[in-house]
């Protein structure tokens, strides 16, 4: 084959495959896309693979139709059905899950249970408070599951959780306590400012930098002298989180000061 010849037979393969490229494109964008109730019957099927694609669909369609459809997938016999079926829920948010994602929490299989721990943070119901804090005070159930229950308490702002979630700031897991402050700090309740002043000293630099920004968060002059002694903490981003948190707190006991001195 000549030169000229392999240079031709190169430019036809390009072609060839930007022109396959462009038709294979042109197909997908014409797909029909399918209905809710498409979803709903492939949910129902036989097919696993398309009852897990069906429940991730009507998840993201956030289509109340689908409730009932996923509140029945709550039990399928795939765990990963039953898991997206439970995220599904919890995108939608309406409260006809509420009781079926509890009874979800109660489940052996790790992942399901952590979701619907999630999923009833999102769906923002009180019904909800009292089976996440029985999660989050058993020391014997999945860490992740208990982090989601601890994230979710934070959602719900009860106060039904403050002491709850101040026992757990002396949890084993770094990553439990991390999760503990933020939802304390969500919840606002000045009951937890104590708790978290002595979790300053934490030997974990990440949960002193939560515990700090959600100081500087309560704005809270009792946490002034504690904040300061971070500024000398080993860790160069306990210091700078710190550091804002004091501004934070000191910026407004100065203006708390100035207008107390008008009156």
């Amino acid at each position: 084959m000549t030169k000229r010849a392999k240079t031709l037979f190169a430019v036809i393969v390009v072609a060839v495959v930007i022109i396959s490229y462009a038709v294979v494109s042109f197909v997908i964008s014409i797909q029909r896309v399918k209905t809710i109730d498409e979803y709903i019957a492939e949910l129902k099927g036989d097919n696993a693979i398309l009852r897990f694609e069906a429940a991730e669909a009507l998840g993201k369609a956030a289509d109340k139709r689908a409730v009932e459809p996923l509140i029945h997938a709550l039990k399928d016999k795939k765990e990963n059905i039953r898991s997206s079926a439970a995220m599904a829920l919890g995108k939608i948010g309406d409260p006809r899950a509420v009781e079926p994602l509890i009874d979800l929490m109660k489940a052996v299989s790790r992942s399901p249970k952590a979701i619907a721990a999630w999923a009833l943070g999102e769906i923002n119901d009180k019904r909800a408070v009292e089976p996440l804090i029985a999660m989050l005070e058993d020391k014997t159930e999945y860490v992740g599951a208990r982090i989601d229950a601890a994230k979710s308490l934070g959602r719900l702002h009860d106060e039904r959780a403050v002491i709850p979630l101040i026992n757990s700031l002396s949890d084993d897991s770094p990553f439990y306590r991390r999760y503990a402050v933020a939802s304390l700090g969500r919840i606002k309740d000045r009951r937890a400012i104590d708790p978290l002043i002595k979790l300053l000293e934490d030997d974990d630099k990440n949960v002193r930098m939560f515990t700090a920004k959600v100081l500087g968060e309560f704005k809270d002059k009792r946490a002034i002298e504690h904040l300061k002694t971070l500024l000398e903490d080993s860790d160069l981003s306990v210091r700078e989180v710190a550091r804002e948190a004091l501004k934070m707190v000191t910026e407004d006991a100065d203006k708390k000061g100035a207008d107390g001195g008008k009156h």
